[in-house]
C-alpha cells in the first residue's frame, strides 16, 4: 500500500487511474483541490514487475521487486527405462513439487544416450540401437538419475555357404574362396591336409564378419589329383575343400593279383601295388578294406616302386564268402579318381560239393584266346551244380557254367589280347578251384 499526495489549486477537479493488474486504488480515485490517492499493491510471487498511476496529466511509475526465491524440488517419471536392442525414444515427464520459477537441466555422459526436445515439463531420452552385448547407462534429469538398461542384440542364426569344391589350377596359383553369410556373422578360415596332401597355404588369416572371401596359395601339382579340406570356425565348424586335377601321364599303377583265394583257415595272403610311372609321395594312394574278415595291412617300409600288402584272413567256419579291397588314387567324386579292386574269395570250411577241373592253370599268348575246361563232381549229392565262378581282372571273361551230361559241366574263359607290353597273371575260381592265368607280354 502506498499514498500519493495531490497538490492543486482549490476548485480544480482531477481523477486517478492505474495500469498493471497488481495495482488498485482504494481511496482518492477523484477529487477537487488538493488531496490523496491510496494505491494497494498485490503480493508478487514472480519476477520484478511495474505499473503506473496517472493523476490528471501526471504519471507516476510503481515498481515491485521479484518474489523472494524458495527451494525447488522435482519428480521425474519414469525413473528407470528398459530399452530393446533396436533402441527407444522415451519421454521423461518432470513435475515441480516445490518452489516457484524453478528451472531444471538434463544431460548424460553415455555415448549411446542423448537428450532431445527439452520442452516445458518433459524431455526425450533417446537410446540408440545396440549392436553388441547388453549395456546400461544413466541420464541426470532435473537433479534425478534415470537408470537405463538395454538388451543385447539378438543372436543371429548364422548360415554359411561355401563352394563344394573350389578347383585350383594344375600349375598352381591363388584361389579365392567366397563365403556367404548374414551381416554380423563372424568366421575365421583354416586349412589342413587330407590324404597326406597339406598343399594349401592360407593367405588371409584372422577373423572376418559377414559375407566375404579368403585366399589360399596352391603350388603346381605333379602327381595324381589331390584335395585338401579347409574350414571356417564359427559357433559350429563349416567345412569344404579345394581340389587340384592330376598331371596327365605323371602317375600310373598296377595291382596284382586282383583275385585272392584264401583257404577256410586263418592266415595271410598278399597283393602287389606297382608304380608303372611316378613314385611316392607325388603319386600317393590309399588302400581300403570293405569286409572285416579280410583286412589289408600297410606295406612294409621303405615305400618303393613295388609294394606288397599283406591281407590278414580270419578263419571261416561256414560257406564260402566274398570280400573286397580297393586301391584308390586321386579325389573321390572327381573325373580323375582312380580305383583298382582286389576281390577276396575265401573257400568254405566244409563244402557240400567238391569238383575236379580239367585245367589247373592257363598259359595264354599275348594275342589272347579262348580256353575250355570240363568240371566233374567229386563229392556231394547229385544236385550239386558248380555255379560259382570268379575272374580277378577284366581281361578275363568267363562264359558261365553249362551242363553237358549228368556228371559233367563245361565252362570257357576268354583271355583278351595283352597290349601292355609286359607279362601279366591273374587268378580265377572255378567250382571252388583256383586257376592261375598267365599271359605273355
Amino acid at each position: 500500500m502506498f499514498t500519493l499526495t495531490v497538490s492543486i489549486n482549490a476548485g480544480c477537479a482531477w481523477t486517478a487511474a492505474v495500469t498493471g493488474d497488481f495495482l488498485s486504488i482504494t481511496a482518492g480515485a477523484s477529487g477537487t483541490g488538493s488531496g490523496e490517492v491510496h494505491v494497494k499493491v498485490a503480493a508478487n510471487s514472480g519476477e520484478e514487475r511495474s505499473g503506473t498511476v496517472t493523476i490528471g496529466s501526471v504519471v507516476a511509475t510503481a515498481k515491485q521487486s521479484a518474489a523472494t526465491p524458495t527451494s525447488c524440488a522435482f519428480s521425474v517419471s519414469p525413473s528407470t527405462v528398459s530399452a530393446p536392442a533396436s533402441g527407444l525414444d522415451q519421454t521423461i515427464t518432470i513435475t515441480m513439487t516445490q518452489g516457484t520459477n524453478c528451472t531444471w537441466t538434463a544431460g548424460t555422459s553415455d555415448a549411446f544416450l542423448s537428450v532431445a526436445g527439452t520442452a516445458s515439463g518433459s524431455v526425450h531420452l533417446v537410446i540408440a540401437a545396440n549392436a553388441s552385448a547388453a549395456r546400461s547407462g544413466s541420464a541426470v534429469i532435473a537433479g534425478h538419475t534415470v537408470g537405463v538398461t538395454q538388451e543385447a542384440v539378438p543372436p543371429v542364426d548364422c548360415q554359411f555357404g561355401l563352394p563344394h569344391p573350389s578347383v585350383a589350377p594344375l600349375d598352381g596359383g591363388i584361389v579365392t574362396i567366397p563365403v556367404q553369410t548374414q551381416d554380423g556373422c563372424v568366421w575365421t578360415p583354416h586349412v589342413f591336409g587330407v590324404l597326406g596332401a597339406g598343399f594349401l597355404t592360407l593367405l588371409d588369416t584372422g577373423s572376418h564378419k559377414g559375407s566375404g572371401s579368403f585366399r589360399v596359395q596352391v603350388p603346381p601339382n605333379n602327381g595324381w589329383g589331390r584335395s585338401e579340406n579347409y574350414y571356417i570356425n564359427t559357433v559350429n565348424t563349416i567345412q569344404s575343400y579345394v581340389v587340384q586335377p592330376e598331371r596327365p601321364g605323371a602317375c600310373a599303377m598296377n595291382v596284382t593279383p586282383r583275385l585272392l583265394v584264401p583257404s577256410a583257415s586263418q592266415g595271410s595272403v598278399s597283393f602287389h601295388v606297382q608304380y608303372l610311372t611316378g613314385s611316392y609321395p607325388t603319386c600317393s594312394y590309399n588302400v581300403s578294406s570293405f569286409e572285416s574278415f579280410a583286412i589289408a595291412g600297410p606295406a612294409p617300409l621303405p615305400f618303393g616302386i613295388d609294394n606288397v600288402y599283406p591281407v590278414q584272413i580270419q578263419a571261416n567256419s561256414g560257406d564260402w564268402r566274398y570280400g573286397y579291397i580297393e586301391v584308390q588314387a586321386g579325389v573321390y567324386g572327381q573325373p580323375d579318381y582312380h580305383t583298382i579292386g582286389v576281390n577276396v574269395i575265401q573257400l568254405a570250411a566244409a563244402p557240400a560239393c567238391t569238383y575236379t577241373v580239367s585245367l589247373s592253370g592257363i598259359n595264354a599268348p599275348a594275342a589272347g584266346g579262348v580256353f575250355a575246361m570240363t568240371i566233374t563232381p567229386q563229392t556231394g549229392p547229385s544236385s550239386c551244380f558248380p555255379s560259382d565262378s570268379f575272374a580277378g581282372d577284366s581281361f578275363l571273361t568267363l562264359s558261365g557254367v553249362s551242363q553237358i551230361s549228368a556228371t559233367q559241366f563245361f565252362e570257357t574263359v576268354t583271355v583278351a589280347p595283352n597290349t601292355t607290353g609286359a607279362p601279366r597273371s591273374e587268378n580265377m575260381v572255378i567250382a571252388g578251384r583256383v586257376i592261375v592265368v598267365q599271359q605273355g607280354g
